[in-house]
């Protein structure tokens, strides 16, 4: 059994231990970064679920600077039950054109994904904005940058400083959800518009 605070490295990624697990009882951990250094271009994708010395773990959040300055990340998708982006976590990644959130995050801190220069979509999949806290540093500004959330959810209800640095230039036809997967988990999708009206895109 891993000891309390270890490090460990799945799939490339590394995660620091938050609680033990043992048994049947899940642990919990942080995303901390990658174990190699990318060396080509990549669509991240952080799991709700590892498994370790046969040891199960929720990951709650992603670590302060966990993959700062990487340029080879061109998107990040977060899957549902990740709570906290921390900060600078993706800070500098100037290469990453989109974000998926799910409704689970509860917190986004500074700088969490300042300086990423291409960065110009994030998909948020909260009816509401549910944020417990947030920096309104998190997302770079850009006049080019836009909020996507799910048909149904109110625009009113993200009014917060965090999602003032986005902007709706032109109709889009697609939308934020979330969706169970097979391991029982939930991703966000990017679902193409079924109906005529308009989505609901943050200005």
């Amino acid at each position: 059994m891993p000891i309390w605070g270890a490090t460990f490295t799945v799939d490339n990624l590394r995660y620091e231990e938050i609680t033990a697990a043992s048994g049947s009882t899940y642990g919990t951990v942080k995303c901390i970064g990658f174990n190699q250094a990318l060396t080509t271009n990549t669509a991240l994708t952080i799991p709700y679920i590892v498994t370790y010395n046969r040891n199960n773990y929720y990951v709650k959040s992603v670590g302060q600077s966990a993959f700062e300055g990487d340029t080879k990340i061109t998107s990040v998708r977060l899957t549902y039950g990740v709570q906290d982006i921390e900060n600078a976590a993706f800070r500098n990644c100037s290469s990453m054109t989109f974000v998926r959130l799910p409704s689970s995050i509860k917190n986004i801190y500074g700088f969490a994904f300042g300086g990423c220069t291409s960065l110009n979509s994030v998909y948020y999949a909260a009816l509401k904005t549910g944020l417990a806290s947030f920096s309104s540093t998190a997302f770079p500004v850009s006049n080019e940058s836009k909020l996507y959330i799910p048909r149904g959810a109110n625009k009113d209800d993200f009014g917060e400083a965090i999602w003032s640095t986005f902007s709706n230039r032109k109709y889009q036809s697609s939308h934020a959800w979330d969706i169970y997967m097979s391991d029982g988990t939930m991703a966000i999708v990017t679902k193409p518009s079924t109906s005529t009206s308009v989505d609901h895109v943050l200005s």
